[in-house]
């Protein structure tokens, strides 16, 4: 098992032992600052491994937790470009009812174009890992089957035939085998250092420049008290997902 990767890990588990779902209080969709939350592959692996242990009761094979780290690289730039702790790029708003808006690139080729669009936000990688298990789990189950055997290409197969993105698959399909072969390599689900926690005046601040706030704007984890009661809320609300679009965009 590795190490507790916050503070809000144990009373989730307490109420997934309780076999609870309870519908938790809700902040109303709310824009936050866009925060860098730089991770290293072993530390995304830690929090993959803890959301797959707490969604479905058992470990990761070694090779479906490389897979899934490997689309978290693909995804965020090896963890340079991940921000607000979206593992996968989500769209829409998180269990807790935040987002983030940003531009990003749509479709390839001839056909890509920049957007702004709403990106899911959380304030813990165990949230927003949680979260990406769960919308996998409840909408790409082709795709999940394809981790579980340790299969890449089946993975993002699945993903493609379900809407999860809209560029070159094949370009996809090479990046996240290569990224498993390498996150296979290393010594993945063993994190010891607690993650940070966003703090709530980061996430509700304003930069000055319109620039993302960098990791700097997170801190290890300790009790504190928000305007929205915030911890409270996402520790449970991480048990919930937002939306029921039929891909990763609930809209």
């Amino acid at each position: 098992m590795p190490a507790a990767i916050g503070p809000l890990s144990s009373a989730l588990v307490a109420e997934l032992q309780r076999g609870e779902r309870p519908e938790p209080p809700r902040t109303q969709g709310v824009d936050v600052a866009a925060v860098r939350t730089r991770l290293t592959p072993e530390q995304a692996a830690s929090a993959l491994d803890w959301a797959y242990r707490t969604r479905f009761g058992e470990a990761p094979r070694r090779e479906t937790l490389a897979i899934l780290t490997a689309q978290w690289a693909h995804e965020t730039g090896r963890g340079e470009a991940m921000f607000n702790y979206n593992f996968g790029g989500i769209k829409g708003r998180g269990p807790s009812g935040m987002s983030v808006v940003q531009r990003t690139r749509e479709g390839f080729g001839a056909d890509e174009r920049v957007v702004s669009d709403r990106f899911r936000a959380y304030a813990t990688a165990e949230e927003g890992a949680l979260d990406y298990l769960t919308l996998l789990d409840t909408r790409y189950g082709e795709a999940l089957d394809a981790a579980r055997s340790g299969d890449p290409a089946g993975f993002v197969r699945g993903l493609k035939a379900r809407g999860y993105f809209t560029g070159h698959e094949g370009r996809y399909t090479a990046s996240v085998t290569a990224l498993a072969r390498e996150m296979a390599g290393l010594e993945l689900g063993t994190g010891s250092a607690p993650l940070p926690t966003l703090d709530a005046r980061a996430l509700f601040a304003q930069a000055p420049s319109g620039d993302p706030f960098s990791e700097s704007s997170a801190r290890p984890p300790a009790p504190y008290v928000d305007p929205l009661s915030m911890i409270d809320a996402l520790a449970r609300s991480a048990l919930q997902i937002a939306g029921n679009g039929r891909d990763r965009d609930p809209a």
